[in-house]
């Protein structure tokens, strides 16, 4: 059969290659195999059992509290017992019990010093715009209340217990591990990679809040108000997994996790420095791909 030269021509260009699609966040699970359903049931359940006795048991006894006296503030009660006992816990179930490599739950050591360093960077940032605000607004400088009240050291400790202790434990147990592995998991059995990535995200978070309940029982918070902070920890647990899977850097939400909790500003009141923390984060994830474009090509698989 002859081929025109048009026609030729039209034939070439349709099985050209098409230019692969621009992805929008660093983290791809299409190719990812998640852990089983057991080690992910097993593990969700773990972490229930293990908050319930750490809040009630430890936190609710003071049982930490000659220890924590002792060391001025520095180290608190939250860095000894997520450091010290919740992230091994979390290594041991994951890595050794259940056989994962430490990427497959978002470890990557050379990502460590990257995440760390933007942590400081986005520390320093909200320093010099409250110091910005504070000098526009003809009061003088003065360092908010708490650093007098609480103590330079209280205030420190604080931000170390998040960023070396809560932060870390949490998101490597509810983004770097069950995130991916449910929405891996789900992806498998429902067949349908977008609707597995929204239960997934969706299901791994509301364990993420729901390991706040006793907490939130300690302190005695009404039920009203228990449920309505049930769904902003599942809107902000979905914020840290977005965070995660935008940037491809586990410990970059661990830092703004930090900060978010204890953004220990010196200017500024902290609900402002909170809500600079997720401005700034913003601006951060939308100028990602600038700032690191090896993150979007090739694909990366969960590491």
């Amino acid at each position: 059969m002859n081929l025109s030269p048009a026609s030729t021509a039209v034939s070439a260009a349709s099985a050209a290659p098409k230019p692969a699609r621009r992805r929008w966040l660093a983290v791809d699970l299409s190719t990812f195999t998640g852990a089983s359903w057991g080690l992910i049931v097993a593990f969700a359940l773990a972490q229930m059992v293990l908050t319930t006795i750490v809040v009630f048991g430890v936190f609710g006894s003071a049982l930490l509290d000659p220890v924590t006296s002792r060391l001025g503030g520095w180290v608190q009660d939250t860095l000894i017992v997520n450091l010290g006992i919740l992230v091994p816990v979390d290594l041991m179930l994951l890595l050794w019990l259940g056989g994962l490599r430490p990427r497959a739950i978002g470890l990557n050591g050379r990502k460590a010093l990257a995440g760390l360093g933007l942590t400081a960077a986005l520390w320093a940032a909200i320093q010099g715009i409250g110091l910005v605000v504070a000098l526009i607004g003809g009061g003088g400088l003065a360092l908010q209340p708490q650093w007098a009240e609480r103590g330079v050291a209280v205030m420190v400790g604080a931000l170390l217990a998040q960023l070396f202790g809560n932060a870390l434990h949490e998101e490597i147990a509810y983004r770097g591990f069950l995130l991916n592995h449910v929405i891996a998991r789900l992806r498998d059995s429902l067949g349908d990679p977008r609707r597995a990535q929204w239960v997934g995200l969706l299901a791994s978070q509301a364990i993420f809040a729901l390991i706040h309940v006793p907490i939130r029982l300690l302190t005695g918070t009404p039920l009203p108000r228990l449920a309505l902070s049930l769904v902003m920890l599942v809107i902000m647990g979905a914020l840290f997994a977005l965070i995660y899977h935008r940037t491809g850097n586990l410990f970059v939400a661990v830092g703004v996790h930090a900060l978010f909790n204890a953004p220990t500003s010196l200017f500024l009141p902290p609900g402002v420095a909170t809500g600079l923390v997720v401005g700034l984060t913003a601006v951060l994830l939308l100028a990602w791909p600038r700032l690191s474009p090896r993150a979007f090509a090739p694909a990366e698989s969960a590491a």
